[in-house]
């Protein structure tokens, strides 16, 4: 579909790299697919929140934001709190030019709690850690 020539470009998109990868610990799993799309999902409502909106309809998007689920690893603790580590690159890209690109990486520890869930807080971490980064927001508020 062609975005009509007077049609201002404004707002992103966010998109995750596929993968075949599953996070597993015992018999629980997790594939990487459905982290990445938390994470996605987590990204756009924190953006938002900082008055930065998706574009509508994702062909006038200024910006391609793409986010990678590099490493997804459970700590087991016998003295301290078991959790879980999430490590994932974000890129901005405006056309062909990669304007900003950064890793991240989020960690929660807790007892008590299934392990998609321990994870889905370490991506929270991760978004806030994201979100907290003034380049990002500034490279989408150019």
């Amino acid at each position: 579909m062609a975005v009509a020539q007077d049609v201002p470009r404004a707002g992103y998109i966010i998109t995750f790299v596929k993968s075949d990868r599953v996070w597993k610990y015992g018999i629980r799993h997790e594939p990487y697919d459905k982290i990445s799309q938390y994470l996605v999902d987590q990204l756009q409502l924190a953006l938002e929140k900082k008055g930065l909106h998706a574009a509508s309809p994702p062909e006038t998007a200024r910006y391609r934001l793409t986010a990678e689920v590099l490493e997804v690893t459970s700590h087991a603790a016998t003295i301290k709190r078991p959790g879980n580590d999430v490590a994932a690159t974000l890129q901005i890209a405006r056309g062909d030019q990669i304007l900003y690109s950064k890793g991240y990486h989020g960690e929660a520890k807790t007892i008590n709690a299934p392990r998609a869930a321990v994870i889905n807080r370490a991506v929270d971490a991760l978004v806030k850690e994201i979100t907290d980064d003034e380049k990002v927001v500034a490279t989408l508020r150019e």
